[in-house]
């Protein structure tokens, strides 16, 4: 087998690391099902919408730019997915009460249906990721978050910029 390049570049391109370990989960989340498994053939919702299921279960109707807003993903992926949800019968639209030109998002009877077989997947899930991370010792929730939260504080193109303004300053 090749070298991997990636891994010979390091930290340089952490982006792709963080790529390849999302790629990871999400190939074997594919093969994931709560147990026990079901043998009806009802609608399944894609895995990447799972969160936008359990967000109509618990808080909807809700409006496509809500969504999106909670879930901090962006608009048209939100769209994409509820146009999914929709085609396979567990979403439906609604007009909003307040603003008759609101179009809101709620599920149907096999959206609720679905939204719970995906918490109970969840929770397994959950179970599942907990273990990992005490397996390799460190807690990626945690990590993730710190990192969002001090790349929101600063962006890596401004330590980037401020990397190379000291270099040019020492250097001046």
């Amino acid at each position: 087998m090749a070298d991997d390049f990636v891994d010979e570049l390091g930290m340089a391109v952490l982006p792709h690391h963080v790529r390849r370990m999302l790629d990871c989960f999400k190939a074997n989340e594919a093969e994931a099902e709560p147990s026990p498994s079901r043998t009806d053939e009802a609608p399944r919702a894609p895995g990447r919408a799972g969160s936008t299921m359990r967000l109509l279960a618990e808080h909807g109707p809700l409006g496509v730019v809500e969504i999106a807003n909670r879930l901090r993903l962006s608009h048209p992926l939100i769209i994409n997915f509820t146009r999914t949800l929709t085609e396979r019968g567990l979403v439906e639209a609604q007009i909003s009460p307040n603003d008759r030109r609101v179009r809101l998002l709620a599920l149907t009877e096999a959206g609720r249906a679905e939204a719970r077989r995906i918490e109970a997947l969840h929770k397994e899930t959950e179970q599942v990721y907990r273990a990992l991370c005490d397996e390799v010792g460190v807690d990626l929730l945690q990590v993730s978050r710190a990192v969002q939260q001090a790349l929101k504080n600063k962006p890596v193109g401004q330590r980037l910029a401020e990397l190379q303004a000291e270099k040019e300053y020492s250097n001046g």
